[in-house]
């Protein structure tokens, strides 16, 4: 139920007003226009809320300019600081939006737009960015623009800045209203794009047609029926922000005059008597928005709950007090509410408690009240001291923050039913050398489990566990009353894993035992390890923490293709590639190959429908000579590197390789390179123009910590156990005591067996040579521990704690 509205949208005006959150007044120019330097400084900037600069538009590797080089940026950033206004800019407009499509496509170019975007965001302190796409109409560039927006909101999550960094497209205001002969612009935008986006900003002006039978190219009955069919199409009501034009066009053609633009500009038409113009809303047969129907339109927006007005261009006001952005302000100004909002969470079950205390976060205050409802139905009425409330019973409840007249309020849905925990992933332990599983449920009246590959995880009973071991980890959840509820994530692990030891006095010898060979370390950063083994046996005077790096080289550089190229003839690079076949990801660190002479080389890294991927160009002299590419995590697949682009020709290798090339698991390619005159590529019979390629391939994990703590006042941990032993040295428990499970290593394979000191069997393993978990479900006691292989018999005595 949570961000969940219930809106009733009428073309009537609704007095009594649903308070939205944002009471937005943007701002958009076009800086490019020749009066946008005299006007900048003419605007009353305090009248805005929000200012988007237009434009700062990507090339097709998703690259932007400096926006300090660019027309105006530093002084209207300036303005915006010093009237407290949220500075945002646009990518696009109506004759800059052909790169969008194949941008999109591309998801090297994608993912750098939106590093672009975040980088200009947190460089220049904007607020936002507003994709102007005008317009996507085919499903293909649908997707693109998806794409786009997916990758922002994606880059914004993983910096912690999707809160604060806004998102917003603009789409056009013709709509389904116009007839099977107009232009439906709810067409050309796909409904997946609404979850990326904070605002939806609709043009809802330059009306190709007569929609509403009036002679305004923006009239209210236009506004009215572009939000609704853009909500009709699944945008949220308070993402949309209603677009109103400073400006004019004819009644039937919807034509310019002569001039263009600035020759109806309100600013223009005005001139000759403010106040007429100000309070109508055309001039002869050109029609725009007056005062009035700017007031009428904000009474919608808001009472329909969404989030504001947005205004083009925002320059062609008058700088009076016949300012049409004047009256917008005035207009939005009963919808500011002087209410703190509340944030009552997202919503909850009442399962396995008899009581929940709702709590919106706002402090009691002089002035303030607070009224709680269930439904329609009031609980709490404008009190001073109730900011919080106890609920008993399932329901949607609502609190509303009172101050000065008008409130914000919350709502929250409390179920009889767990809320379904979710973990996550799938996760990889590398780097980090582990993970939190979090079920993201509350803990208070639950009983919640652990488990790991279906084996309980004793002592585990809170909300989130510390996962270190690979596995398939599952939480389960039961409450009284409830039906009960589970998840499950897979973690693989790429570190080695060994427990903590604790020895009861200084002087004391440890063993730390890993599940496999494994390097020693005595701190993180430490690139000498004490010994290379499974065990680590070390006597402690303190509590030290020990570190367990992989033994084998886990990022690893290889060298592929020909060492050295054979000799050969200069040849056009257009023709010409090697075709590599990327088994795990990897990267490409260096290539070489042959100039004929010195100019500019360009290397591109194309996929197997020869999409370029990478690129990148360098000044060359003339013979053999290594390139630095640094194409990194090249994911695996069929790839062609290339040297199209370049202006010098190669050198031709005429003589293949004596066999083709295979790092096992890594990378392999053929001993002939592949050629295309026409159509795609095909095998040749000659070798090619590249030598000497340098790739890495693996992991760099991280080192893992293991403490052994010295604590003589731990009692349990210290408990001296006497057990009879026969040749122990083949094999090892610990720890032992043990409050979770007990770890038995073994150089031979054998049987295990537990048993009480009753003499009854409690658990029975065959086990191989290795480490073996054992013990989980023990109940806490004495054990003798039973062991068996072919040159061994051995009892000894453990205790679970």
């Amino acid at each position: 139920m949570k961000n969940l509205k219930r809106i009733l949208i009428s073309i009537f005006i609704v007095f009594t007003f649903n308070f939205s959150i944002a009471q937005k007044v943007v701002g958009y120019m076009d800086v490019n226009l020749a009066e946008a330097s005299t006007r900048t400084d003419l605007m009353n900037w305090g009248d805005m809320t929000d200012f988007i600069y237009g434009f700062i538009t990507p090339d097709a590797n998703g690259e932007l300019p400096d926006p300090f080089s660019l027309t105006l940026f530093e002084t209207i950033r300036q303005k915006c600081i010093d009237h407290g206004v949220d500075l945002h800019f646009s990518s696009g407009g109506a004759t800059n939006s052909s790169m969008f499509e194949s941008l999109g496509k591309n998801p090297t170019a994608v993912a750098n737009y939106a590093n672009e975007i975040a980088d200009m965001l947190e460089s220049t302190g904007m607020k936002g960015w507003d994709l102007d796409w005008e317009f996507p109409k085919t499903a293909s560039a649908q997707i693109s623009q998806v794409n786009i927006l997916k990758a922002v909101h994606d880059e914004f999550l993983s910096r912690g800045k999707r809160d604060e960094w806004k998102i917003a497209i603009a789409v056009g205001g013709e709509t389904p209203s116009v007839g099977s002969q107009g232009v439906y612009h709810t067409d050309y935008c796909s409904s997946d794009a609404f979850q990326y986006i904070d605002y939806l900003n609709v043009m809802s002006y330059d009306i190709g047609r007569n929609i509403s039978g009036d002679n305004n190219h923006s009239s209210y009955a236009d506004g009215v029926n572009n939000v609704n069919d853009w909500v009709t199409k699944g945008c949220p009501i308070e993402k949309i922000i209603l677009g109103v034009p400073f400006y004019a066009r004819h009644k039937t053609s919807r034509a310019l005059p002569s001039g263009g633009f600035y020759n109806i500009t309100y600013g223009k038409i005005s001139e000759s008597d403010p106040a007429k113009y100000f309070n109508q809303n055309n001039s002869g047969d050109f029609y725009y928005n007056g005062a009035p129907l700017l007031k009428q339109k904000v009474d919608y927006i808001m009472g329909a709950g969404g989030a504001g007005v947005l205004i083009w261009e925002v320059t062609y006001d008058r700088f009076d007090e016949y300012s049409l952005l004047k009256a917008l302000s005035d207009a939005m100004s009963p919808y500011g509410c002087d209410a703190p909002q509340p944030d009552l969470g997202l919503d909850q079950s009442i399962c396995g408690v008899t009581n929940l205390q709702l709590d919106g976060g706002v402090e009691t205050a002089s002035g303030r009240t607070f009224t709680w409802k269930k439904g329609i139905q009031t609980l709490v009425d404008k009190s001073s001291t109730a900011n919080t409330f106890n609920v008993t019973s399932t329901g949607v409840y609502t609190l509303e923050v009172w101050e000065n007249g008008c409130n914000s309020s919350d709502d929250i849905e409390i179920t009889g039913t767990l809320e379904s925990p979710d973990l996550g992933g799938p996760y990889e332990l590398c780097d980090p050398v582990s993970v939190t599983l979090d079920a993201g449920i509350s803990s208070v009246g639950r009983t919640i489990t652990w488990f790991r590959d279906n084996i309980e995880i004793a002592g585990e009973t809170g909300k989130s566990i510390e996962a270190k071991k690979g596995g398939v980890y599952k939480v389960s959840v039961m409450a009284a009353g409830c039906s009960a509820v589970s998840a499950s994530t897979t973690v693989t692990s790429e570190v080695p894993y060994a427990n903590n030891d604790t020895v009861c006095n200084s002087g004391m010898e440890s063993i730390l035992i890993a599940n496999e060979t494994v390097k020693w370390y005595s701190s993180e950063f430490s690139s000498t390890p004490l010994v290379t083994d499974q065990e680590f046996i070390e006597i402690i005077d303190n509590t030290t923490t020990y570190w367990m790096g992989g033994a084998g080289s886990a990022l690893t550089e290889y060298t592929t293709l020909k060492p050295v190229s054979s000799g050969g003839w200069a040849v056009s690079a257009t023709n010409y590639a090697t075709k590599i076949e990327v088994l795990s990801e990897l990267s490409i660190l260096k290539i070489s190959l042959n100039p004929s002479s010195a100019g500019t080389l360009k290397l591109n890294l194309l996929n197997e429908s020869e999409t370029i991927l990478e690129t990148k160009s360098f000044s060359v002299s003339g013979g053999t000579q290594e390139i630095s590419l640094d194409w990194m995590g090249i994911a695996p697949g069929t790839y062609y590197i290339n040297a199209v682009g370049s202006s010098v020709s190669l050198i031709m290798d005429g003589t293949q390789a004596s066999s083709d090339f295979l790092i096992e698991g890594v990378i392999s390619s053929d001993k002939f390179c592949y050629e295309k005159w026409s159509g795609p590529y095909t095998a040749s019979t000659n070798y090619g123009l590249f030598t000497n390629m340098k790739i890495s391939a693996g992991k760099e994990c991280m080192k893992v910590p293991v403490t052994i703590v010295v604590d003589p006042t731990n009692t349990k941990a210290c408990l001296t156990v006497s057990y009879e032993a026969v040749n122990e040295e083949p094999f090892r428990v610990y720890p032992n005591p043990s409050t979770n499970e007990f770890n038995f290593f073994s150089l031979e394979s054998g049987v295990l067996e537990v048993v009480d000191l009753k003499g009854v069997l409690v658990s029975k393993i065959n086990f191989k040579n290795g480490i073996v978990e054992f013990g989980h479900k023990l109940r806490a006691g004495v054990y003798i521990l039973k062991v068996e292989t072919e040159s061994t018999a051995v009892s000894k005595r453990i205790v679970k704690k």
